[in-house]
């Protein structure tokens, strides 16, 4: 199975990232709608989409306004967003105010039921989701299909104590974010994101199968932006995707 990475940046899209989104073309779902989502449109295997969003800050959602323009030439015919329901409403009530984007696309608005729980997809998929330490709050997810397995945590700091961590076990792809390097720590905790040290002890402690990187800093180095050779020493398995990459999972 395929994990598309069509937006690997965090904050703002740089020159060779956009801001974050992810898609499972076999499973119809896609991670997030930042600016990256327009790259969706070239690997639509349905005319349904399903669209997870872990919180509502805009660099995960702005995409959103892009499906309008995809209903004649790719025929999607409906898309169900799943998100908390505060996130939802604010979503509709600002970023599709009439005054700022006034036709919706064609989206079916559905509310996850308690900031933690689980779910099966049209498709067969499992979805469990779990509430993180970020300011206004975000989501983390693991989807599971037969032998397959993803999880995808972003914005949020990757605490050795937080209760979140034991959904990860054994997942074969972990997707976390790391918006720092190990010398911005502190600037990390102040803002609700990860570093690389310990993204890396948490894969290990919890025995993943493949640490990507995402959310990473637009203004860092595109090619190496955490400067991974430390941390391959106790994880070889990690890396730094790039957009337009695919991992098997």
């Amino acid at each position: 199975m395929k994990f598309l990475c069509l937006g690997t940046s965090g904050y703002q899209p740089s020159e060779t990232r956009h801001t974050s989104c992810y898609m499972i073309p076999e499973l119809n779902l896609v991670l997030d709608a930042g600016t990256g989502l327009f790259r969706v449109r070239r690997n639509l295997q349905s005319s349904h989409l399903d669209l997870l969003l872990t919180h509502a800050h805009l660099d995960h959602i702005v995409g959103l306004t892009y499906m309008l323009a995809w209903q004649d030439p790719y025929r999607l015919e409906k898309v169900r967003v799943f998100g908390l329901p505060k996130k939802l409403e604010a979503i509709q009530k600002n970023l599709f105010s009439s005054e700022i984007f006034p036709v919706l696309p064609p989206i079916e608005w559905i509310a996850l039921e308690g900031e933690s729980g689980s779910m099966v997809l049209t498709s067969g998929a499992k979805v469990r989701w779990w509430p993180q330490d970020h300011p206004g709050g975000s989501l983390g997810f693991r989807i599971d299909k037969d032998s397959h397995s993803v999880a995808y945590v972003t914005d949020t700091v990757a605490r050795e104590s937080d209760s979140y961590l034991k959904h990860l076990h054994r997942v074969n792809l972990l997707v976390h974010e790391c918006y720092f390097d190990d010398e911005h720590q502190e600037m990390g905790v102040a803002t609700g994101h990860s570093w690389t040290s310990a993204v890396v002890q948490r894969a290990v402690q919890y025995q993943v199968g493949k640490l990507a990187l995402v959310h990473t800093n637009p203004y860092a180095d595109s090619k190496n932006p955490l400067r991974l050779s430390e941390a391959r020493q106790s994880f070889d398995s990690v890396f730094v995707p790039n957009d337009g990459d695919e991992i098997d999972f």
